[in-house]
């Protein structure tokens, strides 16, 4: 999908007595993706565990195209990843986009 494209789209559900009907069409605009966080900063104030803490991206994505569809991006997490000599890097954490930092 090419940021500034739109999808249209309908639904209908299903349960034992069937199918719905469709629902009627919603038209969706696709944005580019954020950018990476930045200003990444690590501390150790007991020495034991860092602490990590980071700026959102400063970039949110483009803007959708026609200048007047509605449209909100927002961070939805961030992965927090171990990186050890010798193994392959894990996820230590998984936290809220609303967040910016973790200890």
């Amino acid at each position: 999908l090419d940021s500034g494209s739109q999808v249209r789209v309908r639904l209908r559900a299903r349960n034992q007595a069937g199918w719905s009907s469709f629902s009627p069409e919603a038209i969706f605009v696709v944005c580019a993706p954020p950018g990476k966080p930045h200003n990444l900063e690590v501390s150790h104030p007991l020495g034991v565990w860092p602490v990590l803490s980071w700026s959102p991206p400063a970039d949110m994505g483009a803007q959708p195209t026609p200048a007047d569809a509605s449209w909100h991006v927002r961070i939805q997490s961030y992965r927090i990843l171990a990186n050890v000599p010798r193994a392959s890097p894990y996820t230590i954490a998984v936290v809220p986009g609303t967040q910016t930092s973790f200890e």
